[in-house]
């Protein structure tokens, strides 16, 4: 992610994602050769959150406080949830697959706690499976 100052963060509003970048998967070849062909894909993410099933913890040791990662996704800006709960169909066409398109960025956790000067870390494992 881009860097930021506590000044920029603090200044931002609680949840919401700010200093964004994009990121994808290409999703494709699915089930080759198989005489049932590939219908969709369903996409689940996991990670580490406490407060917030959107927000990711900040895991990066002597870490800033008051921040995490968000993820969306870039067709409807639905705000992924960590915590298992989110399962996200997406179509997938044996010609051409699919692209997985998200926005990632930072996000103030609450109100109340001031963002605090420290590097930020978050870990996500996307689980993809394909749906004959």
């Amino acid at each position: 992610l881009i860097t930021v100052t506590t000044t920029e963060a603090n200044a931002e509003a609680a949840g919401k994602l700010f200093k964004t970048q994009d990121f994808g998967f290409e999703v494709k070849d699915c089930a080759q050769g198989s005489t049932n062909p590939v219908t969709g894909v369903t996409v689940n993410v996991s990670g580490t959150s406490s407060s917030d099933a959107t927000i990711l913890d900040n895991t990066a040791a002597n870490g800033a406080a008051g921040i995490g990662i968000g993820i969306q996704r870039v067709s409807d800006a639905h705000r992924v949830a960590f915590d298992g709960s989110d399962t996200m169909s997406e179509s997938y066409s044996a010609t051409n697959g699919t692209q997985l398109k998200y926005t990632t960025g930072y996000v103030r956790t609450n109100a109340a706690t001031p963002v605090t000067e420290g590097p930020v870390k978050g870990v996500a494992t996307f689980t993809i499976d394909y749906t004959l």
